[in-house]
């Protein structure tokens, strides 16, 4: 960018970043607004594992029930979708996909369904990037 006064390139910037600085040229002082599009430092935020439930669930009419049960206690998991378990349940299967569960997840949802006694299981699909010496991910 250059000072619209005089052509100059180089300015004092704000200490603080934001999405409106004022900049000031270090030639003549004129002050510019600069709208800027900071990327964010993402370094510290913490990643989640990523399981898949899976359900093994008795034939008969205790599979409808086992269905109820399951979509009230899962209800809480933000990934949880309720039509994908009534899908398997109309295709007359009897080992069910739970969907995906963040890490925090898995252990409220595994003792609420020990609760209701259903057997379930939580396999990991996705484990976070982990930094390596070098500072680049793996």
């Amino acid at each position: 960018m250059k000072c619209l006064t005089c052509g100059n390139s180089s300015f004092d910037r704000p200490v603080d970043k934001s999405s409106l600085e004022i900049w000031y040229c270090k030639v003549c002082g004129n002050e510019c607004a600069v709208r800027c599009h900071h990327i964010p430092d993402l370094s510290e935020m913490q990643i989640s594992d990523l399981f898949i439930g899976t359900a093994c669930i008795d034939p008969g009419p205790n599979a409808l029930k086992s269905l109820m049960k399951l979509k009230k206690v899962l209800a809480f998991s933000e990934r949880f979708e309720p039509a994908l378990l009534e899908a398997q349940y109309k295709a007359g299967k009897l080992k069910w996909e739970l969907g995906y569960f963040l890490d925090f997840e898995v252990a409220q949802a595994f003792a609420m369904c020990q609760a209701i006694g259903i057997p379930v299981t939580f396999e990991i699909v996705r484990s976070p990037p982990y930094a390596t010496a070098a500072g680049e991910t793996q």
